[in-house]
């Protein structure tokens, strides 16, 4: 259930006090006891879908690519410095989807801004930066991938 995936081991289960008793055993591995949830049954839909689609969309439009390319210091005050009214309205979207993940279990319940504000960082460093860390050598790394 989507339940599940609010949920997380008990904090005494994932922090060992001890050495393990089998030497195979490793220090940041969940106990036998407990598994996590598979990831299709963690999905927020639209909150996920979501992110994705905006970051696809910003990075194939024309004019992100030509502001990168000419004149990337534009971008600095929005990274930097303040919001923008962009911004702000990408922060209204994804709480909305958060609210909605928080009430079918989909997604932990938190401080909705703080996720929110951690989910458009992580938007817009895939958006702006992700070909510094792209390889097309390797098919896995492309920025298709």
């Amino acid at each position: 259930s989507t339940a599940d995936c609010a949920t997380s081991p008990p904090a005494s289960s994932t922090s060992p006090t001890k050495a393990p008793s089998n030497a195979a055993s490793s220090w940041n591995a969940p106990p036998p006891t407990w598994s996590a949830p598979s990831p299709s049954s963690c999905r927020s839909p639209r909150l996920v879908d979501g992110l994705v689609a905006g970051v696809t969309a910003f990075r194939s439009h024309p004019l992100l690519h030509k502001i990168l390319d000419v004149d990337p210091e534009l971008l600095l005050p929005y990274v930097l410095d303040r919001r923008g009214a962009s911004q702000d309205a990408l922060l209204g979207l994804i709480t909305g989807a958060l609210t909605e993940g928080h009430a079918d279990g989909s997604v932990r319940t938190m401080h909705t801004g703080l996720q929110a504000r951690s989910l458009l960082l992580v938007a817009q460093s895939f958006t702006l930066s992700l070909r510094t860390m792209t390889d097309e050598a390797d098919p896995e790394l492309t920025e298709t991938a």
